[in-house]
């Protein structure tokens, strides 16, 4: 995480400090987030938070200043809220491919971690603990289901953009191996008498959320797409293993099952994971202003794939029946 901290740091333009005697609050955008103060350190707290205000000085500087409380920990907390940018003109000259892929994963595992604080009741608990209830199973499908059968049209955009051959090929070669996997999550979901195409079921939000995001990043900044891919893509045999186990444990049909468990095999067996890994490297040049972005787009997209998590639980698990978002 402190390789990714801003070398110079300071506050984004429109972060709000609210100074109370015993805590901060900081406002940016909708969010922010309130820092409680210990009395023997608290001036040199605030002290810090004002000099954030101004910027200029380095990590280092900082550090040294400020001796007595913990600075590159509360530099990684405000960072991880996206409330740090750098100093205008101090920042690093550039990156490339394979270390702006390095920062953007770093940037992903910091976001995920602060992100478990703000959705706490998340689906893959429920899995791991052995109490998700046969709704929120089902519910997981149908999201599923319309992440694999918007995905390729949210991508194609990213298909027109102007890139070296190597990359676009590896493009195409992601964009068609997920062409007609929606077919197998609704052969599973037939299983059960649902048809979500002829039933016009509704994604919920943040699923929404997540391929519209897809969507811009692919029309509008190709980098960011290629960053977020690996967000989508990253294996999860953890979870794929619980969501059989409490399928058998709820007597759900294996032909519920199967198709589900083939789509997972099928991307952990072809290495989709590895996509934004190989498209960075094919990459000579990042500037910093473009890194800042690609971290931006990372965080929003790792953020809202916990909110889905959450999401799941709250609509599908709030009551026993199985209740369909529908028009």
């Amino acid at each position: 995480m402190t390789a990714s901290l801003p070398r110079r740091p300071v506050f984004r333009p429109g972060v709000a400090l609210h100074m109370e005697p015993r805590e901060v609050d900081l406002t940016y955008r909708g969010g922010g987030c309130l820092i409680e103060l210990d009395e023997a350190t608290a001036d040199q707290a605030r002290d810090l938070l004002s000099a954030l205000r101004l910027g200029g000085s380095t990590r280092e500087e900082l550090k040294s200043q400020y001796r007595d409380i913990e600075v590159e920990s509360i530099l990684g907390q405000l960072d991880a809220q996206g409330l740090l940018t750098d100093a205008p003109g101090a920042a690093p000259s550039g990156f490339t491919g394979g270390q702006a892929y390095r920062r953007a994963r770093r940037r992903y595992l910091t976001t995920m971690a602060a992100a478990g604080e703000f959705y706490p009741r998340q689906l893959s608990e429920r899995l791991f603990q052995g109490t998700a209830t046969q709704a929120e199973l089902i519910g997981y499908a149908i999201e599923y289901y319309h992440v694999v059968a918007h995905c390729p049209r949210v991508l194609a955009p990213a298909l027109a953009q102007a890139d070296d051959h190597k990359s676009m090929m590896l493009l195409r070669e992601f964009y068609q191996s997920e062409m007609n996997h929606d077919r197998m999550l609704i052969r599973s979901l037939s299983t059960l008498g649902i048809d979500p195409v002829k039933s016009a079921l509704l994604p919920l939000p943040s699923t929404f959320a997540m391929m519209s995001s897809l969507g811009a990043l692919a029309a509008t900044f190709p980098l960011g797409l290629k960053a977020v891919l690996f967000v989508l893509e990253e294996p999860q045999p953890e979870f794929n293993e619980s969501f059989v186990k409490n399928c058998k444990r709820l007597d759900l049909p294996d032909a519920f099952i199967a198709p589900i468990a083939q789509h997972s095999d099928v991307n952990e067996g072809e290495s989709h994971d590895d996509i934004s890994a190989d498209l960075f490297d094919r990459i000579d040049y990042v500037s910093p202003e473009e890194m800042q972005e690609i971290e931006k787009a990372v965080s929003d997209m790792a953020e809202q794939l916990a909110a889905a998590g959450q999401e799941m639980t709250d609509w599908y698990g709030a009551e026993r029946r199985l209740r369909l978002r529908t028009p």
